[in-house]
This record gives structure tokens, C-alpha cells and sequence, in this order.
């Protein structure tokens, strides 16, 4: 899986991310009392947010058009190698919009807005870790999609190199 470094590496900044805009915001954003109270609207609306986005990448995160079977080696490993990264800037997409919407709950919500910035931090902490940072499971989804057709595509193996 050597060749997924560079990935990993973006993946691991893309994680930091709400950590660090949490911080800044927390400082930021004024703290009484009415910030940390629970709003529950606001974190229903959160939490509906991150099992959307969990369903739109089951549905689309792993999904591209299919090889046609007879497709030489290389050209279906180059290909491919480009359909998973695509696919995985896809995936980040969809895992950071319930921490998109934490950030504007902390704005907008009446009360509780932190709590709602916390809970979209640790929503889209939890995508990336489960769907963006590469790993031998999301090689072979993404090979099972490209397969659909008959083609032939070691992405398994070359991402094994």
C-alpha cells in the first residue's frame, strides 16, 4: 500500500482540520452558559447531516463508470489509480459537510452553537477516518466498481508495491 502515501498524508491533514477550526472557534466564539447548552434541533440537525453524508457515500463515494473488459493492464491501473483518487476527494467532500454545518449552527443557532461546531468536528473526524484515509478496503471497493464489466484491475496489487 506504499503507493497510497501521498493519500494518507493529505487525508491525515484533512482529519487535523476540524480539530484546528474547533480550537480557533472555541477561543473565538463567546462561551457562556447558552453556548454549551444543548439545542436539540441543532445537533438533530447536525446528526442528520452526518448519516446523509454517510449514505451519499455508500451510494456515490465508491461508485465510477465501469472498464470494459480487455482493457490492457497498465492503461487499467493508470486509470484506475486516478478513479480512486477522484473518488476519494468524492468521499472527503461528502465527509466534511457536517462539519460545515457545526460551523454555521455555531453562528446561527440560539443556543448551544459550540456543542453543534463539537459534534460536526467529531461526525466528519469519523468519515475521514473510516472513508477518506486509504486503505486496503476502499482499494477493493473501488476495484469491485471498475470490475463491474469484466475488466480486469490490480488496483489491490499495485497499491501493494
Amino acid at each position: 500500500m506504499s503507493g497510497l502515501t501521498n493519500l494518507r498524508v493529505l487525508a491525515l491533514a484533512i482529519l487535523a482540520t476540524p480539530l484546528v477550526v474547533l480550537g480557533v472557534l472555541w477561543l473565538a466564539l463567546p462561551s457562556d452558559d447558552a453556548a454549551t447548552t444543548p439545542h436539540r434541533e441543532t445537533l438533530l440537525l447536525v446528526a442528520a447531516t452526518g448519516l446523509a453524508g454517510l449514505a451519499l457515500i455508500w451510494l456515490v463515494g465508491y461508485r465510477c463508470r465501469a472498464y470494459r473488459e480487455g482493457i490492457p493492464r497498465r492503461v487499467a491501473v493508470e486509470r484506475g489509480a486516478r478513479d480512486f483518487v477522484s473518488m476519494t476527494v468524492r468521499r472527503t467532500a461528502l465527509a466534511e459537510v457536517p462539519f460545515l454545518v457545526g460551523i454555521a449552527m455555531a453562528f446561527l443557532a440560539p443556543y448551544g452553537g459550540l456543542l453543534a461546531l463539537a459534534a460536526g468536528a467529531g461526525i466528519t473526524m469519523v468519515l475521514v477516518l473510516l472513508h477518506v484515509l486509504p486503505n486496503r478496503a476502499q482499494v477493493r471497493r473501488v476495484q469491485r466498481s471498475l470490475e463491474r464489466k469484466g475488466a480486469r484491475v490490480p488496483l489491490v496489487d499495485a497499491y501493494a508495491k
